[in-house]
């Protein structure tokens, strides 16, 4: 009840230290936030998630060697965030990540997924990141801003194809035995719908 009391003092502090650069003040932080998320869900969906994904996300990234320690500090508590409470997290977190345009961060984001502890939240995510992961490889980038920060449209975009292909793969080797037909299953999907799986 305290908790719940004060969640309205503790959130503001919760945020700015998920963004810290230190790793165990960042999971002090998360299991925090995961507490008050018990307590008081709409409020944390409401003022943590959006806030940390808005850090992340803006401006876009599209060369990692812009990506800053902040970056990789939000990077690590959406994955413990995930790890939390990934059936409280991830609609929102979905409802963000997945709106394109598509950049470097919002790719490493879809791969946080691949730290949620149940295998299952992993083979039911397939349904929604796999189209993802194929659409961002084959659309085209916003080139303007890439130019616009002295950036070479081509690099950025040899750098993106990898991003991709590394998120694939932490959710491919998170892949049970079970979760083996949900894979196929969405990759039959796809290729139906004629996207191309390269």
């Amino acid at each position: 009840a305290l908790l719940a009391e004060y969640s309205q003092v503790l959130l503001p502090t919760v945020r700015k230290v998920l963004c810290d650069t230190e790793g165990r003040v960042r999971e002090t932080a998360t299991h925090c936030a995961a507490k008050l998320y018990e307590k008081n869900s709409p409020l944390v969906l409401e003022q943590v998630l959006p806030w940390l994904m808005d850090q992340l996300f803006s401006p876009p990234v599209y060369d990692v060697a812009s990506a800053s320690d902040t970056h990789e500090a939000i990077l690590h508590s959406l994955e413990l965030l995930i790890r939390e409470e990934p059936h409280g997290i991830l609609p929102s977190f979905y409802g963000t990540v997945l709106k394109q345009p598509y950049d470097v961060m919002k790719i490493r984001a879809l791969g946080c997924v691949a730290s949620a502890t149940n295998p299952n939240v992993v083979h039911n995510s397939f349904t929604r990141i796999l189209p993802a992961l194929v659409d961002a490889a084959a659309i085209n980038q916003d080139t303007q801003f890439i130019k616009e920060n002295g950036l070479d449209v081509d690099v950025a975009t040899s750098i993106f194809r990898e991003e991709i292909g590394s998120t694939a793969n932490k959710l491919f080797h998170r892949v049970t035995s079970d979760g083996a037909h949900s894979l196929l299953g969405q990759l039959g999907t796809m290729l139906q719908e004629g996207r191309p799986l390269i």
